[in-house]
Parts: C-alpha cells; structure tokens; sequence
C-alpha cells in the first residue's frame, strides 16, 4: 500500500454547478405541481468523484472554477462533508441547474450556462496543477468545458500531468475527450452515446460496444470503461477486456451514477492492487448503488457491499 499522502486524487470540476432538486410524482408541461422533495447539493463531475471517494475513505482534493455566492455554498458544503478544496475563484457566479425527478426516476435537466472566465483564471488553473508533483498519484479532469475553454485543454493538460509522473483520468465527451485520448490518459469512462460519438457509428449490441472499446485500449490508452446503464459495464485493456452485469434496482436519481463508477475504479486501482476484476466489481457496484441514492448523494462502503455479490464479470476473448 502507498503512503497516505501520495494516494490522494485531485479531482478537477471545470463548471461545477449547485444542484437543485425537485421531486415530483409525474411531469406536466405548463401545470402547477407540488413536490414531494426539494433538495440541494454540491454538482459537477469531478466535485461527485471526490464526495464517493470521501465516501469510500480515499483521500481526495477538489479543485476547478466558483464564484460568487452559489460558489460559496459549494465550497461551504464540501468542507462540511470533509472534503479538501483549492478552487480557484472567478468573478461571476457558479451556474444553478435544476433537475426534475419522477417517481419511476425519469430526469428532466434544467442547466444554466457556464460563467464567463477571463484569461488569468484559466493561467491560475494551470499553475496550480503545475504544483501538485508529489502530492497526488492520479488527477481525474472531470466534465464538459465551459463555453471559452479550448477542445485542447484537457489533453494539453494530461501531458503536463504525465510529465510529473501523475496518473490522468478523463470523463468527459464530445471534442474535448477526442482531444484527450492523443495524450493517452490512464484511464477514460465513455458512456454507450459518448463511444458512439468517439467512433461516428451506432452501437446496437454489446459486442460492438466490446470491438470499439477494444479500439481505443489499443491506442494506449491503459484503461478504457464504458458504461451500459442498466445492462452494466465494459472494461477493456490492452488484449484484455470484461463484460460486467449488474442487478435490476429500483432507480431513484441516475444523476451522478456514473462519476461514482469512476471513483470506485480510482479506489479500487489502488485497494485491490492484485485484482483488477474486484476493481472492476466495486466501480459497478458503486454505479448501481448510486442510482438508489437521492440526487447526486453517493453511496457509503455499507451501500455497496451488498450488491457486490451480484455483479456478474465474464472475460472475453479479445
């Protein structure tokens, strides 16, 4: 096992957001409804990643833009739950969304756009991840840019955190996670839509998804996930690839399943070193779990246990 201090993972949210959540038993377009819950909580990818991995007793740090005082909330909220952060403040206010949140877990999203960033906040972001060589063994950049963020940053960025001998995990899509893949990122989590996205052809069975994220492996990336929704995950590393299914459950909120799967790998890389299939099963394990929690709250170790027996792993033959 490493030490405390090198196992820690930076977790970077370039647009977090303050989520709202309304619960109600069925949408109507143009009505009045009464909600059955109303909640907040701190949002964006990678500030979810670092709640799971508080969770799961992984030492974590969180960075990326807020401002005003929905930036304030968030920062308040993550140091309430324990959570480290070095956020680099911006003049204008975090961004609001609203998600509205039947009773059979159907999501209708409300996102507002992204705050304006100057040239010297993007300069300050750099120079901060210039600084962490020693401290972190992965960094996971999280999340869609915001509006003036070049398609480049991420991969200019993971090169720089391969140079200090840092781990890179990127989720995010569209051109920005075509960029990062020239870097070679450690490890990335496309969803079904986002690998169709990456290879420009529809994916109708799971062995397509299987032949495309065999692909991208082989293109030196180290671990390539690509998660199912309820028909569970696939796994892929250089001629070595998983098809993991997971038990039906009752969804409650699917918003955040996915980052939870992404911290249950940056856990398990480094809990289970001698298995990579017990990763595997914690990280699906992790995603089903979420979608049983309200909002984006992310499941404990004691929500998960349970359901790692019935997470099915099988290895294809690549």
């Amino acid at each position: 096992m490493t030490n405390e201090k090198h196992r820690r993972i930076l977790t970077l949210t370039l647009n977090p957001a303050m989520d709202v959540f309304v619960h109600v038993d069925e949408l109507y377009a143009g009505s009045l409804h009464r909600a059955s819950e109303f909640r907040k909580n701190p949002g964006g990818k990678g500030i979810n990643v670092s709640k799971a991995l508080t969770a799961f007793g992984t030492p974590t740090v969180a960075t990326g833009f807020i401002g005003g005082h929905n930036g304030d909330w968030i920062e308040g909220e993550l140091d309430h739950q324990g959570i480290s952060t070095r956020f680099i403040r911006i003049a204008e206010e975090t961004r609001m969304n609203v998600k509205v949140v039947e009773a059979q877990g159907k999501l209708t999203e409300l996102n507002s756009p992204s705050p304006g960033l100057a040239e010297g906040d993007w300069n300050r972001l750099e120079e901060l991840l210039g600084q962490i060589d020693g401290e972190f063994n992965w960094v996971a950049f999280c999340g869609n840019l915001p509006g003036n963020g070049s398609p480049e940053w991420y991969e200019k960025m993971t090169h720089r955190c391969h140079d200090l001998g840092i781990k890179v995990a990127v989720d995010t899509s569209g051109e920005a996670l075509r960029r990062a893949i020239r870097a070679k990122p450690d490890f990335i989590k496309p969803n079904i839509e986002e690998l169709e996205e990456l290879t420009g052809k529809n994916i109708a069975t799971i062995e397509e998804a299987a032949t495309a994220s065999e692909k991208l492996a082989e293109t030196g990336i180290s671990t390539v996930a690509v998660t199912l929704g309820a028909k569970g995950m696939i796994v892929a590393r250089e001629k070595e690839t998983w098809i993991a299914s997971v038990p039906e459950v009752d969804v409650v909120s699917p918003v955040g399943a996915g980052d939870s799967v992404v911290a249950g790998f940056l856990h398990g890389f480094d809990y289970y070193q001698d298995s990579f299939t017990d990763t595997i099963r914690f990280a699906a394990a992790s995603g089903v779990a979420a979608v049983m929690k309200n909002g984006t709250t992310q499941p404990e170790l004691a929500d998960i246990r349970p359901l790692l027996d019935q997470i099915k792993i099988e290895k294809r033959e690549v």
